[in-house]
C-alpha cells in the first residue's frame, strides 16, 4: 500500500543543483560529553523580588538650632526579577531554582534615600513560556516580548520626615520596607532546533547527529542511549547554520517511550526528518512513527516539509529494503550510514535546499 495519505502537499522535487556545501564536523579532543550539551526544556524556579528599605527615625542638630526638626529618609526600593532573552542560548540548564533580588537599604538622614536594590536580569532562550502552578500561561517570550518583570520588588518605606505636620512636629514613626513578590514559575522551552530526527530507540539518530555536527550524543547498544535531547549544528560554506535536535526513541504506543514527552517541541520545529532502520521493517517503523505525530498533532505532518532518512545501508539486506521503500513513500529518501560516513554530505545539502525553500 502506497503511503500517499499527508505527503502530497509536501513532497519535494530535487534538482540537480542543490545547496552550498555543508562543512563536516571535525571532532577534537575538547568534544567530550559534558552536562552543559544535554538540552534541557523543562525547569521549576521560585523568584523573590527584593525587599524594599525600612525609612529612617533621625532629627537633625544643626549649629544654632539643635532641633531642626526629623530628617530620616525613605528605604530604597527591592530590585526585580526580571527574565530576558538571549538569541544565543539553547537550553534551560543555567536556570537555578531559586532566584532572589536585591534588598534596598535602609533610609538614611538629612532626607536621604536609601540605595535600591539591583534588578536581578536572568537570560533565557527564545521561546520560553512561564506557567503558573496550575498551569496557565503566564508570559511566553519570543522576538517581540523580549522580556518578563517575574516579581517585583518591594516599595522603600517612608522616613520619619514624611509624618511631620502641625499636630506632629517630632514624628517618631517610620514605615517598614514592603516585601517583595514570590511566585514560583515552570519554565518550559519548546523551541529547540530548525529539525529534528525522529524515530524508534536505537536506530542511530544519535550516531547521526554526531557524524554531522560537532555534537556528542551518548551512543550504545541498547534502548534510550538518549536520554534527553541533544542539539548540533552544521555550518555551510556560506556561513549558514541549521540546528539538528535529537529527540529521545519513540515507542508506538503513546504511554511508552522518553520521546512522546519532548513531541511538544515539533510545534515550532520548521523541518521533520525521519530516521528509518533499513535493516528492520522499515514500511512498518514509518507507519508508526506517522500515526505517532498524527494522534499527537495531526497538522504537524500537513503543514512541515519531511526528510526520511534511510539509515545503515551498509548491509545487501538494507539496500533491498531501501529499493522497496521507495515504491511505498512519496518521499524523499537519503540512503546513509553514519558508521561508514555514507551519503552525509548528500543529506546536508538536501536539508539545506529544504531549509531555504520552508524554513523562513
Amino acid at each position: 500500500m502506497i503511503l500517499k495519505r499527508y505527503f502530497r502537499s509536501s513532497a519535494i522535487a530535487y534538482g540537480k543543483t542543490l545547496s552550498p556545501d555543508p562543512k563536516l564536523p571535525k571532532k577534537t579532543k575538547k568534544d567530550t560529553l559534558s552536562i552543559s550539551q544535554f538540552f534541557i526544556d523543562h525547569k521549576t524556579t521560585r523568584v523573590k523580588g527584593g525587599n524594599g528599605g525600612d525609612g529612617l527615625v533621625s532629627f537633625m542638630h544643626l549649629k544654632g538650632n539643635e532641633f531642626a526638626g526629623p530628617d530620616g529618609g525613605d528605604g530604597g526600593n527591592g530590585g526585580h526579577v526580571i527574565f530576558k532573552i538571549e538569541p544565543g542560548l539553547k537550553s534551560l540548564n543555567k536556570i537555578q531554582s531559586i532566584y532572589e533580588a536585591e534588598n534596598g537599604e535602609e533610609g538614611r538622614s538629612f532626607h536621604m534615600k536609601g540605595k535600591s536594590g539591583q534588578h536581578l536580569v536572568i537570560k533565557v532562550p527564545v521561546g520560553t513560556i512561564f506557567r503558573s502552578d496550575n498551569g496557565h500561561i503566564i508570559e511566553e517570550l519570543n522576538e517581540k516580548k523580549t522580556m518578563f518583570v517575574s516579581a517585583r520588588g518591594g516599595a522603600g518605606g517612608k522616613g520619619n520626615h514624611y509624618y511631620l505636620s502641625n499636630d506632629n512636629k517630632r514624628p517618631t514613626q517610620f514605615e517598614s520596607g514592603h516585601k517583595g513578590e514570590q511566585f514560583v514559575y515552570d519554565l518550559e522551552l519548546k523551541l529547540i532546533a530548525d529539525a529534528a530526527l525522529i524515530g524508534y530507540p536505537n536506530v542511530g539518530k544519535s550516531s547521526l547527529l554526531n557524524a554531522l555536527t560537532r555534537a556528542r550524543a551518548k551512543i550504545g547498544d541498547y534502548s534510550f542511549t538518549t536520554l534527553h535531547p541533544h542539539v548540533g549544528v552544521v555550518e555551510y560554506e556560506d556561513f549558514k547554520q541549521i540546528s539538528i535536535a535529537d529527540l529521545p526513541g519513540i515507542l508506538p504506543d503513546l504511554t511508552r517511550g522518553l520521546g512522546t514527552k519532548y513531541l511538544h517541541h515539533l510545534e515550532k520545529c520548521k523541518i521533520l526528518i525521519f530516521v528509518i532502520d533499513l535493516s528492520l521493517n522499515p514500511e512498518q517503523q514509518f507507519k508508526d512513527m506517522t500515526r505517532v505525530l498524527d494522534i499527537f498533532d495531526s497538522s504537524l505532518l500537513q503543514k512541515k516539509p519531511k526528510i526520511v532518512i534511510g539509515h545503515k545501508i551498509d548491509n545487501q539486506v538494507s539496500k533491498d529494503n531501501f529499493a522497496l521503500l521507495k515504491e511505498k513513500i512519496q518521499l524523499p529518501i537519503v540512503p546513509m550510514s553514519a558508521q561508514k560516513k555514507i551519503n552525509l554530505s548528500k543529506f546536508l545539502k538536501i536539508l539545506r535546499h529544504v531549509y531555504d525553500k520552508y524554513g523562513n
